[in-house]
């Protein structure tokens, strides 16, 4: 079930996305605490699912692109609610649940409530401080330890997510007061780990997977 605030965007361009957020419910299985995603032996059986072969041959290629599928699910509605609804949802790994399909693929994030509206005099660092420092902070740390991956290949990864989102929110918003504040958050001086700095992911590596488009070894090939 979606949560009720959100409902505003299921009716516009924006509710493929929406759909992966969602309240506890009786009919929702599978649904597995975010921050058992902390946990090496949890990733390992999830990237055994993901690509079992692979796994095998490339762990750090897999895991990276298991990344991206999690980025891409969790970030445009999570966003989406920030700066269109301007309502902040409890996003710490406490209160998140992950709904994981066989292939080990992320299908839904399942939020403990609601949340709550942003307050009008909110700063950008703490517009956004529960998504990256509670949920994605965390996560990427324990990723890149167990998949001895640096840092910088997961934040990338979120980047160029979050350049995408800035871009379709910017095509669609017919002035800039909904998508200035993320603009203002990534060009922020407090951003530590530089996720405009585009890092080969490694995806290229795995079978039928294309290179990124802006990847660095795009302009040797």
């Amino acid at each position: 079930m979606v949560p009720a605030v959100l409902q505003p965007l299921l009716a516009g361009p924006l509710a493929p996305y929406m759909l992966a957020l969602r309240l506890p419910d009786a009919g929702t299985t599978s649904v597995r605490a975010a921050a058992d995603l902390l946990q090496p032996q949890v990733m390992a059986d999830t990237m055994a699912r993901f690509r079992p072969a692979d796994w095998r041959d490339h762990p750090r290629a897999v895991f990276s692109f298991w990344s991206q599928h999690y980025f891409l699910r969790l970030l445009p509605p999570v966003l989406a609610a920030n700066l269109v609804l301007r309502h902040e949802l409890p996003l710490a790994l406490d209160d998140v649940g992950v709904v994981l399909a066989d292939d080990g693929l992320p299908t839904a994030f399942v939020l403990k409530h609601e949340g709550q509206p942003l307050r009008q005099d909110v700063g950008i660092r703490d517009r956004f401080l529960l998504l990256r420092e509670c949920h994605l902070a965390p996560l990427i740390t324990a990723w890149s330890q167990q998949a001895r991956l640096s840092e910088r290949v997961f934040w990338s990864n979120v980047g160029r997510y979050l350049d995408w989102i800035l871009a379709e929110a910017k095509r669609l918003a017919p002035t800039d007061s909904i998508w200035r504040p993320l603009q203002v958050w990534l060009d922020g001086p407090y951003d530590r780990l530089g996720w405009h700095q585009r890092i080969c992911c490694l995806r290229d590596r795995l079978p039928s997977v294309a290179m990124c488009p802006d990847c660095p070894k795009a302009k040797h090939v």
